[in-house]
């Protein structure tokens, strides 16, 4: 596999950084400014100002705070995605709007003090295939598990 500079760079920085804040200066928050939608290209595409994805559960608070926090309209069993903010990105359609807890690439958040998907995610969590956050091209999981790969 040939690497770039700047891969082979985040690949010594993934050695050694554990949790998203340290990586950062890599990534810009790419997590905490899209939520990953499971709608196909056609309905991302139909007129209307916003995209309804009905839920068969209800959402729970947490969930609800989640989706608040990156300015969705919800119910308790529906969000609404404002369709000006849906892209193609890499085939998957993704809402894109920084959460409000963003500043600069930097959680204004305390650890304790944000919804339970974003205090989630870490590395055994991100090699599931969650609906809710994926990794992204440039997300420091996806480095660590290039770093345990190289090194089986």
């Amino acid at each position: 596999m040939i690497l770039s500079e700047e891969e082979k760079t985040r690949l010594i920085d993934a050695q050694t950084c554990n949790d998203c804040l340290c990586w950062h200066k890599h990534c810009h928050a790419e997590c905490c400014k899209m939520v990953f939608l499971n709608i196909s290209r056609q309905e991302a595409l139909k007129k209307g100002q916003y995209v309804t994805i009905h839920r068969k559960k209800p959402l729970t608070k947490d969930e609800l705070w989640y989706y608040k926090l990156r300015d969705v309209v919800c119910t308790r069993s529906s969000l609404k995605f404002r369709r000006e903010r849906i892209v193609n990105y890499h085939g998957d359609m993704v809402y894109i709007h920084p959460c409000s807890m963003l500043n600069d690439c930097k959680c204004l958040g305390p650890p304790n003090s944000k919804p339970n998907i974003c205090k989630k995610l870490d590395y055994e969590y991100s090699k599931t295939n969650c609906k809710d956050i994926r990794v992204t091209d440039n997300c420091l999981y996806k480095y660590k598990r290039l770093v345990e790969y190289d090194s089986e």
